[in-house]
């Protein structure tokens, strides 16, 4: 194998990223703003609103929880990394996964500074009192991408050490493996690891309470999100390995089956764990169809941005420019959006008045539809003309421009550059539709 290689940049891996946030948007919206942030407000407002707008709403509850899908996206770009490393060359990989830590915990640091600095908090968090710090024992999306996106390259670069195991049926077989089996094994982790953590605080050893939290507590707990890790590792090598359009459809597609017979079996035994789909502590069998149902609509980009024919991949990319100025930044994003619907909600209120009326016995929604449509249009419209505006400042003071500026600084990169214009029109896009105008004149002239 050639050392250390061009890894395959993914049009798609940035595409899924921009779609998982416009996604969280919308959802948020309902969460949020309208049910202003409160559980118990949600359903009584759900259940008022009329039958097209339920429809629209489904899916965005389905996919509100696929906060997972980040994780997979990360592990997905850096399968394709470790892919195209020498696998005898562990003094390069030891500095790549140093750089992934240290990335980490720069992603996750700036998130809480930008969250602090812009009044955001979640129901989600277990915010402790440790010295004069707020610490959040709970795992959060963050935390889960930091984690899972050490170890997946670790075990990445492990196999790639052996012929047999570098092999794509023999590797995706592995990460499958892996995937169904550490949901299996959560279902007995989570207790222990919960247990150990109330032993561990009542001992007052917090710094080991904090990390085995991360695994054990909170809507993205690592010891879950770890499979949808092996979902992103076993798609991106795949990829990476110039598979078929036709067998990579067919391998998510049998994966799609299987998870929805397991599925349709747990239903049969027990349907219930469907009422608490959207609850913090995510069923095991919720995150297998989640599992499932992640491999079918991000593979549908794959196919689409990364895999089809050069002509297909230029019509795809030209209409997805816009979810890539949403995918770019969309740690920043995800750390500020909610405040910055927070404020376009307070301007709308002033014009329509509360969404909620209070007056009677219960609550009733007092937007129309056509209302609710508005503020989702707005919060898109809005965000899109910003992006568009920021996407020519270089995205200057996000955080994921932070976060370049410091890894140049600790020389973990060469130069400070988001590669905005190759990740936004697409890697070897333009390229292409250069090729695509020649062949056409050349073919025009024959």
């Amino acid at each position: 194998m050639d050392k250390n290689l061009t890894p395959k940049r993914f049009v798609s891996k940035d595409t899924g990223l921009g779609f998982g946030i416009v996604i969280m948007i919308i959802v948020h919206i309902f969460t949020h703003q309208l049910a202003q942030a409160d559980p118990s407000l949600f359903i009584p407002v759900v259940s008022q609103m009329d039958l097209f707008l339920l429809i629209t709403l489904i899916p965005l509850i389905v996919m509100g929880t696929w906060g997972t899908s980040f994780t997979m996206l990360s592990c997905m770009a850096i399968t394709t990394k470790v892919h195209s490393m020498d696998p005898k060359d562990n003094k390069f990989f030891l500095k790549f996964i140093l750089g992934r830590t240290i990335g980490g915990l720069l992603f996750v640091g700036l998130s809480r500074l930008y969250h602090f600095l812009f009044g955001v908090d979640s129901a989600d968090y277990n915010l402790r009192d440790i010295g004069p710090f707020k610490i959040n024992f709970n795992a959060t999306t963050l935390d889960s991408i930091a984690i899972v996106s050490v170890i997946i390259p670790i075990i990445v670069f492990f196999l790639m050490k052996f012929q047999t195991t570098r092999r794509p049926a023999v590797f995706t077989g592995i990460f499958i493996f892996l995937a169904f089996g550490n949901l299996v094994a959560s279902q007995f982790f989570i207790p222990w690891g919960r247990s150990l953590t109330t032993e561990l605080n009542a001992q007052g050893s917090y710094g080991l309470e904090f990390i085995i939290s991360k695994f054990v507590w909170g809507r993205f707990k690592v010891s879950q999100t770890f499979s949808f890790g092996c979902l992103g590792a076993f798609m991106g090598y795949l990829v990476s390995n110039d598979i078929s359009t036709k067998k990579f459809r067919n391998l998510i597609l049998y994966l799609l089956s299987f998870c929805l017979l397991i599925v349709g079996i747990a239903s049969i035994v027990d349907w219930t764990f469907f009422l608490n789909y959207a609850n913090i502590d995510t069923p095991t069998i919720v995150q297998v169809l989640n599992l499932g149902m992640e491999g079918l609509v991000f593979s549908w980009f794959i196919l689409n941005l990364d895999m089809g024919s050069p002509e297909r991949r230029v019509k795809a990319g030209k209409r997805t420019i816009w979810l890539r100025r949403f995918g770019i930044v969309s740690l920043t994003l995800y750390t500020i959006c909610r405040w910055f619907a927070d404020q376009v909600f307070w301007v709308l209120e002033q014009l329509m008045g509360s969404p909620l009326d209070f007056t009677g016995a219960s609550p009733r929604l007092a937007w129309t539809t056509a209302q609710i449509y508005l503020f989702i249009g707005i919060m898109l419209c809005v965000w899109m003309i910003l992006l568009k505006l920021w996407e020519k400042l270089h995205f200057i003071l996000s955080i994921e421009w932070w976060i370049n500026i410091i890894t140049v600084l600790l020389r973990f990169k060469k130069k400070p550059n988001l590669y905005i214009k190759e990740r936004i029109y697409g890697p070897g896009m333009l390229e292409l539709e250069k090729k695509l105008e020649a062949e056409i004149i050349i073919f025009s002239n024959n």
